[in-house]
C-alpha cells in the first residue's frame, strides 16, 4: 500500500503581505489551481502566490 502524504501550508500575498493557511494532498496542484482562479475549499485572498 502507497503511502499518501498530506500537507499544511502557510502563504504569503505579495500584493497585500496577508498570510494563507490551507490544506492539500497534492500541494503543487493546489498553487496552480489557486493561481488560475479556480474554486478551492478554503477561504480565499486575492492575489498570486510564489
Amino acid at each position: 500500500m502507497a503511502i499518501k502524504f498530506h500537507y499544511v501550508y502557510i502563504l504569503r500575498s505579495l500584493k497585500d503581505r496577508l498570510f494563507y493557511i490551507g490544506y492539500s494532498d497534492d500541494l503543487r496542484q493546489q498553487v496552480i489551481d489557486h493561481n488560475k482562479g479556480k474554486k478551492i475549499p478554503q477561504p480565499k485572498i486575492a492575489g498570486h502566490w510564489n
